[in-house]
């Protein structure tokens, strides 16, 4: 595999890896966690802040609904409350007997700000209800807080909030002025209301609220708001102020959840459909690559060896060439080299050599030696002809290593 190739793939793999990564892998995106959280959307939603309702602090009453189907239970909700808050109860609303029916839930201070603590809870229906008490006073007759209402969940287009003018309290003031005021019979008190519709998750809607009240008993007495409770344990309602469980009682849903198998997988299969690719780019280059292993008839040829007779390349091992059929001569060692060299033409003499294998002259010292035997000079004679890759033919091989004068002296030594 050449080096481009594989600076390709070790890209490649990087990229997808990368994205693996930053996109999830199994688990949320990195990206996404970086973004708004996908949360459940609260659909409606009715807040009441009443300051010295029933306690010397302010009690606050959240109700809602979540746009949630039936397939889709349950879910988690996470509420924001002031940090220094006592929860009364989180609880789930039961349309069917208008109850309450409390669940547990974990509270936490929000890593993000010192003002608030983050309640979680499960809910296995979409009608939610919690209350808590907080101290925002200071002490003294005059009384000033700025109540803000901060949402982890998005809401829809029907967020409601209403304060409380507590009983006997002289120079009331909203900042912003509340929209429309209604008046509660039962208890004889006047809330006002404001109407803010959309909010973001996250985002907040703070209300300044003041006044003057010297009484130090709450609005409502613990013995008045038991007789007007009924037995039932029914939730009051927003709407009427009074005992009842109309406030937020649409059925749910029941349209049929549709599937969203791909979309909740969709990081893990992009992973492995690129890994795939991947590893199919790397074997196809390294297939193809110039330097591959991969096998092909070019490849398989030799490029030293050639047929004697017609001079085609040979494959590797083959005894037959597969051109003409002409049987090949495997390569012999390489015969050994004298140290001296011809005085005719200064060429490499091979070891105990008679004759120049350059030029044809005799070696002086060899023509003084005593004549080789006839094995012996056979053996020399056929170590020259299969060092040059000769065929069987005797004339050809010393054509082949020979000039012909000296290829006539060599048949008058041999044969003289």
């Amino acid at each position: 595999m050449s080096r481009k190739n594989r600076q390709k793939l070790y890209w490649l793999l990087f990229l997808f890896v990368s994205a693996f990564v930053l996109l999830g892998g199994g688990h949320r995106p990195i990206l996404a966690q970086a973004t708004a959280p996908a949360l459940t959307e609260i659909q409606q939603l009715r807040v009441q802040v009443m300051p010295e309702f029933d306690d010397p602090r302010v009690l606050v009453i959240v109700q809602g609904r979540l746009n949630v189907t039936e397939a889709e239970l349950p879910v988690t909700l996470t509420v924001a409350v002031p940090r220094a808050a006592q929860v009364n109860q989180m609880a789930v609303m039961n349309l069917g007997t208008g109850q309450m029916e409390q669940r547990t839930y974990e509270a936490l201070p929000d890593p993000e700000s010192a003002d608030w603590s983050l309640v979680s809870y499960e809910l296995d229906g979409a009608h939610f209800f919690y209350e808590y008490y907080y101290d925002p006073f200071a002490g003294g007759d005059e009384k000033a807080f700025t109540y803000t209402f901060h949402t982890i969940h998005p809401v829809g287009a029907d967020l409601l909030i209403e304060v409380l003018e507590p009983r006997a309290a002289s120079d009331f003031t909203l900042t912003p002025p509340s929209t429309v005021s209604r008046f509660d019979e039962l208890f004889e008190l006047t809330y006002h209301q404001f109407t803010v519709g959309v909010l973001p998750a996250g985002e907040s809607y703070p209300i300044d609220i003041s006044y003057v009240r010297s009484e130090t008993e709450p609005s409502v007495s613990r013995q008045e708001l038991a007789a007007a409770q009924p037995s039932t344990g029914e939730l009051p309602s927003l709407e009427t102020g009074s005992v009842g469980s109309g406030l937020i009682a649409a059925p749910l849903a029941t349209a049929p959840a549709q599937s969203n198998w791909f979309a909740e997988n969709w990081v893990p299969i992009l992973f492995f459909v690129g890994m795939t690719a991947a590893v199919a780019a790397f074997a196809w280059s390294r297939r193809h690559s110039s330097g591959g292993s991969g096998w092909s008839p070019a490849a398989a040829r030799s490029a030293s060896m050639r047929c004697p007779v017609c001079d085609q390349p040979l494959r590797r091992g083959a005894r037959f060439c597969d051109e003409c059929g002409a049987e090949t001569v495997r390569p012999t060692a390489a015969v050994a080299l004298s140290t001296e060299s011809c005085p005719a033409c200064a060429g490499e003499l091979l070891a105990d050599a008679a004759f120049c294998h350059h030029c044809g002259e005799p070696v002086p010292a060899a023509a003084a030696a005593a004549a080789p035997s006839w094995a012996t000079f056979w053996a020399r004679s056929m170590a020259l002809c299969m060092s040059a890759r000769c065929s069987k033919s005797g004339p050809v091989v010393f054509g082949a290593i020979l000039s012909a004068p000296a290829a006539n002296r060599f048949r008058i030594v041999l044969y003289g």
